[in-house]
């Protein structure tokens, strides 16, 4: 890390500490309330699980509608966690942390914008499909001491599924952090990654798909705020039937050799594993996101060189707007979103307006894997694509899994050795009113060095001691400190200049 960085970084810190100073003997058992990107939703529970939880009764609440098996973990797309605080948490009072990712990063602005979480809220589910909200920790269905399995690591936690949602009310709850899987400019450049009115971008109208907001900003933040809190390796996913297929036509022209399986092995793959998924470009994946103009709009036949299959539609499962998966997706491959300096031709992206067709909006990033995993809209064949982060590698199944993107797979190996190029800057913002264990909280995601053990697993320091999770540092001694941030420019390939 250069000098710069590390002032900087020092800093926050300081400012952190300031105010906290300011407030100390005024904290109590307040509940922390986060929400945005579902991306990174596995990373955040880890965070919360292994170094703000004591040994002893831990209580995990979502909105997933059934049990988990052992090893396994929730699907709920609300969560909200319950524990005594361990004792290097530097909490003054016990745990209750929650993160919504329904609707995706937009909500992490909710955070540094009173005005649009107000907006966001008061509405109702017929206008706005995704208030702020967490959820009810009564009224759930208990599944005691289970085993639940996150980023290779196991919590015995009482998991409490089924619970009602429960949206946030501005002037009486607060959204202390937001996490962004892109920079803010991305969501203000472009109505396309700004979220819709409630099933607008189904409804066959004159007036189109309607905006929720018509003025979107991001807001005042906690002093040194936001900061680039890590990289978030993104990858084009594939269903059981379309990976087996673009494997079989890969080995007939010799880019796969004979000896690959057709189906994605279960789990976190090998670098041996990765060297078999097959292939897919970046034109290619443009040409089936594209809303015009896309050759593979409605065909992956042009995918195929020698073994082509008798039917070729597919679901295209995308994330709704307001998402920055979807964000990343329409920046790096359409340049939608760019700031003025960027050159490149801009296209829009495809969304199910008219009729649902073959393009699935999907409001959580599960609800996207699961739609690779049996997709839905595909017409048959089994057909299924669609982009989501790496940190859910190991969820998929049933023979489903990434493609290599112009080559090279999706992992952290080949981000930090700058060979994969489609990884964006997750961004973390604090709301500028927070107190007490909230700003604890806040210094402790943003440190860099120290003596706790839970400055390891910080979203800065996050990915630095594992490589299966699909984050990165965003400066690595791997590629001389030179920054994995985009500074709005996504764009155009690594960084546009």
């Amino acid at each position: 890390m250069s000098h710069s960085q590390i002032i900087r970084r020092a800093a926050v810190a300081a400012a952190v500490g300031a105010v906290f100073a300011g407030a100390a003997g005024s904290a109590g058992a307040a509940s922390i309330f986060g929400a945005g990107a579902s991306a990174v939703k596995n990373s955040v529970q880890l965070i919360v699980l292994k170094d703000y939880c004591a040994t002893g009764t831990i209580n995990f609440y979502d909105t997933g509608t059934g049990t988990i098996a052992a090893g396994g973990q929730p699907s709920g797309g609300i969560f909200r966690i319950q524990c005594s605080a361990s004792s290097i948490s530097g909490f003054s009072s016990s745990v209750d942390i929650g993160y919504d990712t329904n609707g995706g990063s937009w909500k992490g602005f909710t955070s540094v914008n009173s005005a649009l979480f107000s907006t966001a809220t008061s509405q109702n589910t017929a206008f706005n499909a995704n208030p702020v909200a967490t959820v009810q920790t009564t009224g759930c269905t208990v599944q005691s001491n289970i085993a639940m399995a996150v980023l290779g690591q196991t919590f015995t936690i009482n998991y409490n599924y089924g619970c009602a949602q429960k949206n946030l009310v501005p002037g009486t709850d607060v959204v202390s952090f937001g996490l962004t899987d892109v920079e803010g400019p991305l969501f203000l450049g472009s109505t396309d990654n700004q979220p819709l009115v409630n099933n607008s971008w189904t409804t066959n109208s004159s007036t189109g798909p309607l905006p929720i907001y018509s003025n979107f900003a991001t807001g005042s933040e906690l002093a040194n705020f936001p900061q680039q809190v890590f990289g978030v390796v993104f990858g084009v996913g594939a269903s059981p039937k379309l990976y087996a297929a673009l494997v079989t036509d890969q080995k007939a022209t010799g880019i796969l050799a004979s000896s690959c399986p057709s189906v994605a092995p279960a789990g976190v793959l090998t670098a041996a594993q990765q060297a078999c998924a097959p292939i897919i470009t970046r034109a290619q994946y443009a040409s089936i996101i594209a809303a015009t103009g896309g050759a593979l709009n409605s065909s992956l036949a042009p995918l195929f060189v020698s073994v082509v299959p008798t039917a070729t539609t597919f679901e295209l499962a995308r994330r709704d707007q307001g998402s920055g998966t979807q964000a990343s997706s329409n920046a790096f491959f359409l340049n939608d979103g760019c700031g003025s300096a960027a050159t490149e031709l801009v296209t829009a992206p495809q969304i199910p307006y008219g009729s649902a067709g073959n393009v699935s909006y999907n409001a959580t990033t599960g609800n996207v894997q699961g739609k690779l995993i049996t997709p839905t809209l595909d017409g048959g064949t089994g057909f299924g694509i669609g982009v989501i982060s790496v940190e859910n590698e190991s969820k998929y199944s049933a023979g489903a899994g990434f493609l290599r993107l112009d080559g090279f797979y999706p992992s952290v190996a080949n981000a930090k050795a700058g060979l994969y190029a489609y990884v964006s800057e997750e961004n973390l913002h604090f709301n500028p009113n927070a107190t007490g264990d909230a700003l604890v909280f806040a210094a402790d995601l943003v440190a860099t060095s120290g003596s706790s053990p839970k400055l390891s697993e910080s979203a800065y320091n996050y990915g630095l001691s594992t490589s299966v999770n699909g984050i990165v540092p965003l400066y690595s001694a791997l590629n001389t400190g030179a920054t994995y941030g985009n500074g709005a420019s996504l764009c155009a390939g690594w960084q546009h200049l």
